[in-house]
């Protein structure tokens, strides 16, 4: 579910242009379809809390691309980002003191490391690419690249960790490789269109 930004990207540049653009509808769902083989769908035994907060973050990140790529280009991306880390790191922190939730013990490299490498790399590094990258490309189309990362991730846990691939790995890999190859393709017939409908 938390994988559905693109969804709401494109939902809001639908309303923005008026009618559906059938390149991205198509990549999108062979991405998302790529994603459901690797990761599996929803179950039973998944909790609508869970849904909603994925739903939810899904949401939040759609909005987020968007409110960048509509920011003032006088802005750079380091001008951005220097203002919203900070800010979601006090959230952050604010939340964890709200729900009662510590930190871990000094005594606890392997969580510590965790923690700097999100820090350091999925932060710094990953989030900054996607904040550079919607500056010049249209939101859906960085959420539609967002979705190679299970796939990432399950090849790098069998290297890494020695774990076994489900049979529909690779396929459903493929697929979301597909999805976004399409995405790529139609990139600057959309963002024409959006810098037409947006006056631009």
């Amino acid at each position: 579910m938390v994988c559905t930004t693109p969804i709401w990207t494109e939902a809001f540049a639908i309303v923005r242009l008026r009618r559906i653009r059938p390149a991205a509808a198509v990549s999108i769902g062979c991405a998302l379809l790529g994603v459901a083989i690797v990761v599996g769908v929803p179950d039973r035994n998944e909790t609508p809390l869970g849904i909603g907060l994925a739903l939810a973050g899904a949401v939040a990140i759609a909005v987020y691309l968007l409110l960048v790529r509509a920011s003032d280009p006088r802005y750079g991306t380091l001008a951005v980002v220097a203002r919203t880390y900070p800010a979601a790191a006090v959230v952050l922190l604010a939340a964890a003191l709200i729900a009662h939730d510590r930190l871990p013990g000094t005594g606890d490299p392997a969580a510590w490391a965790g923690i700097v490498a999100m820090a350091l790399v999925s932060q710094l590094f990953g989030h900054t690419a996607l904040n550079a990258a919607v500056r010049r490309l249209s939101a859906t189309l960085v959420a539609t690249v967002t979705l190679i990362e299970p796939a990432i991730a399950g090849v790098l846990a069998a290297l890494i960790f020695g774990e076994r691939l489900a049979p529909g790995t690779l396929a459903g890999a493929l697929i979301v490789l597909a999805g976004i190859a399409l995405a790529v393709r139609a990139e600057p017939r959309a963002t024409a269109e959006l810098a037409v409908n947006h006056g631009t």
